[in-house]
């Protein structure tokens, strides 16, 4: 069977040996925890009886996975007896399996798992070779606790309860002297302990109002996680003398209304420079605690804004004044014409000629629906969480004059837009100057399917006064999928008359054009064509008609025949 204390020095070929950088055949191989479970001994699955005292360890012990690369050509007796019999370190092997040809084992002892790696290529196995042994950090081994183990874990969380005060103490539950006694090692640093603890507390105590799980080895507290929606009345929680490392994996417990909570003598506590600071983390997490690690805290200043019922009803518009109300009503009844429209270039007369145009994508995760893409628009977003950080495609995508911010509107896709779904606010509301957002949404026309996308948005208009009404000197528009009540809403209703419109709407406006047979869209274009030009009504009206009524086209010839001087001074207004 080979010496255990045979030279080392022996010439042989070690497939084990140093890995290769650059891998291929002689590099390292990558082994993991997924063994195949049916090739594991059963007898192993719980606390193996190796006939060795079961070790508590100290509080620097830890999970190490020991790796015996073709471990498995030797019998698992010749295997952990010369490891033993080389090492003065007493070690309890657990969950002892085979992945593929390699022996795998853990010892949750740091000094052990040294002495183990020590003895490397000091063992000689049946087939000749040195026995190359891996140790490496681990998680705690992932086995399933047998019946019989499950009803004396049940015995012992009993006879640690008390019915009066509803306290469960499971503090350092590897110790128990019952279940040391069994031969069984319950650590609740184990994925299968602390499952079968929150299943048997769901199941039997969901009353429970106080947990001590001090010095248990804890890591985190991810598996505890499960019992929070169960015991709804938990109040104290102790996890002092553990391992956590971090107060972010405290979060999966906050539904808690803790008052009471100690997490004194774990690593996260080194992360905080003073004792304020760590107080304020802490009740970012659990906003009610009144004692920490057991000192008394200063009552929290809370906002309880479930106890309100005396909050305003929210409305679906709004704006400070009736007067204000009908020009905004108007505006937007007036500007939606146009732009769903099929040409908007109607819209030039709307803008400052130093008016600012951007457009911004925000994609919402949230909701699950098959026509959520928005990539016709993503070349064009200046969404400032997602843009590039350096300034020079922020300001390309930021769209400075009217003539720019119209001519990107007419190369959008084409839409049409439902009234029934527009919400108007009004914030701000001067003499100089009006600010008001409009929500709703829409559906794209210029798409060759039966079904067209449904888009919603958000726009912000900043107007100045301008002629006789006013002009547009910033548009942020926003995109993004609708909500499933949106989606099931648009367009089911037709739209609104002046008569029924959920607004009001202004009364008429006297139109110098009515009646003269043009279109209510041609009528519009000579007035914006009358404001950019200043020329009167007849040579606003030849040059838009001269030029198909198209106004980006009839706005270039106007410039070309004034730059020529071709213009006669009786077409301008005086």
């Amino acid at each position: 069977m080979g010496n255990a204390e045979e030279p080392a020095s022996t010439s042989r070929y070690n497939p084990y040996g140093r890995n290769n950088q650059r891998g291929g055949p002689r590099g390292r191989r990558k082994y993991d925890n997924s063994g195949d479970s049916s090739q594991r001994d059963g007898g192993y699955n719980k606390m193996a009886r190796f006939g060795l005292p079961i070790r508590d360890g100290d509080g620097d012990s830890e999970w190490y996975k020991i790796l015996i690369p073709w471990g498995k050509k030797a019998e698992k007796e010749f295997v952990l007896n010369s490891i033993k019999r080389l090492i003065d370190v007493p070690f309890v092997p657990t969950d002892y399996h085979f992945e593929e040809h390699n022996v795998v084992f853990h010892v949750n002892d740091k000094a052990a798992a040294n002495a183990i790696r020590g003895v490397t290529k000091r063992i000689t196995m049946p087939s000749g070779h040195k026995m190359n042994i891996i140790v490496k950090p681990s998680y705690p081994p992932v086995t399933v606790l047998s019946e019989e183990v499950i009803e004396k874990l049940k015995v012992c969380m009993s006879n640690r309860y008390d019915p009066v005060t509803k306290t469960l103490n499971l503090s350092s539950l590897h110790t128990d002297k019952d279940m040391v006694e069994a031969k069984y090692y319950i650590s609740l640093a184990r994925r299968q302990v602390m499952s079968n603890v929150v299943k048997i507390i769901k199941e039997n105590i969901p009353e429970l109002c106080s947990l001590d799980l001090s010095e248990n080895k804890l890591m985190n507290v991810d598996d505890l996680s499960p019992l929070v929606p169960a015991a709804v009345d938990m109040k104290a929680l102790k996890l002092s003398n553990n391992k956590i490392t971090s107060i972010e994996c405290l979060k999966r417990l906050k539904e808690w209304k803790l008052d009471v909570l100690c997490l004194d003598n774990n690593p996260l506590r080194d992360k905080f420079n003073d004792q304020s600071s760590y107080i304020s983390a802490v009740r970012n997490i659990f906003p009610k605690v009144l004692k920490l690690d057991n000192l008394d805290l200063p009552p929290p200043i809370t906002f309880d804004i479930e106890a309100r019922t005396d909050l305003p009803k929210a409305k679906d518009n709004f704006f400070p004044s009736p007067e204000v109300q009908s020009v905004i009503v108007k505006f937007v009844k007036d500007y939606y014409m146009v732009y769903d429209s099929d040409d908007r270039t109607g819209l030039m007369g709307a803008y400052h000629d130093e008016a600012l145009f951007s457009l911004s994508v925000a994609y919402n995760s949230a909701v699950s629906y098959k026509q959520t893409s928005l990539a016709t628009y993503i070349d064009d977003s200046r969404n400032m969480a997602k843009a590039p950080k350096d300034g020079g495609r922020r300001q390309k995508l930021k769209l400075k004059s009217g003539n720019q911010v119209v001519s990107q509107l007419c190369l959008l896709p084409k839409t049409m837009h439902d009234p029934n779904t527009f919400m108007l606010d009004c914030g701000i509301s001067t003499p100089v100057m009006m600010n008001f957002t409009v929500q709703g949404v829409f559906k794209e026309t210029s798409t060759k399917s039966d079904n067209p996308p449904i888009r919603a948005f958000s726009r912000t208009f900043v107007t100045v006064p301008g002629g006789s009404g006013m002009l547009i000197i910033n548009d942020m528009l926003t995109i993004t999928n609708p909500s499933q009540d949106q989606r099931l809403s648009a367009f089911k209703n037709p739209a609104p008359t002046p008569s029924s419109s959920p607004v009001p709407q202004t009364a008429p406006v006297n139109n110098p054009f009515q009646g003269t047979g043009f279109t209510e869209i041609q009528q519009q274009m000579i007035t914006s064509f009358m404001n950019d030009s200043r020329m009167n009504s007849e040579w606003s009206i030849k040059c838009l008609s001269q030029n198909d009524w198209s106004y980006e086209k009839a706005g270039q010839n106007f410039l070309e025949l004034q730059q020529q001087g071709k213009i006669p001074q009786e077409a301008f207004n005086k």
